[in-house]
């Protein structure tokens, strides 16, 4: 099983900041005390998906599984194999990763982006499709998120 990794839902667009394996890491705090939501490659710049956090605030979570890459060659009879078995949970498939290639199944990628006999790189992962609250906490020097009990986990 591949690591289980998160990101903020407000998150999910078409740019998506790196996933982390702790929610804790996407909290960056200046050198006046003042926590900000941050993507980890981006603690340092204000501009980009930048949220001040206070305590109690909650923020939602998607969860994320990463496959990795695959080699996919399409025969000319149409029929087609990977390399190794893709996990049946993977919700995305693509291209090159190339985001505008993305599909739900390998049959769709193929169809949908009418790829042809030869063999293909693709990679696959799985997100979660629904979201975990978590409560950010501040306890003096100490900054995090907590998960809300009783909530989809």
């Amino acid at each position: 099983m591949t690591e289980l990794m998160f990101l903020p839902s407000a998150w999910m667009d078409e740019y998506v900041p790196d996933p982390q394996t702790d929610v804790n890491l996407f909290i960056f705090r200046d050198d006046s005390g003042t926590c900000y939501l941050r993507p980890v490659e981006d603690q340092h710049d204000g501009e980009a998906y930048s949220q001040v956090l206070n305590h109690g605030d909650i923020v939602m979570f998607d969860e994320h599984r990463q496959f990795g890459d695959f080699t996919l060659t399409i025969n000319e009879d149409g029929s087609w194999e990977t390399d190794s078995p893709i996990p049946t949970d993977a919700t995305c498939i693509r291209v090159d990763r190339d985001t505008d290639t993305l599909q739900p199944s390998i049959r769709e990628l193929i169809s949908e982006n009418d790829l042809q006999a030869g063999v293909h790189q693709i990679d696959a992962y799985w997100w979660s499709g629904y979201e975990t609250p978590r409560r950010f906490i501040v306890d003096g020097d100490t900054a995090r998120f907590e998960r809300i009990e009783g909530q989809a986990q």
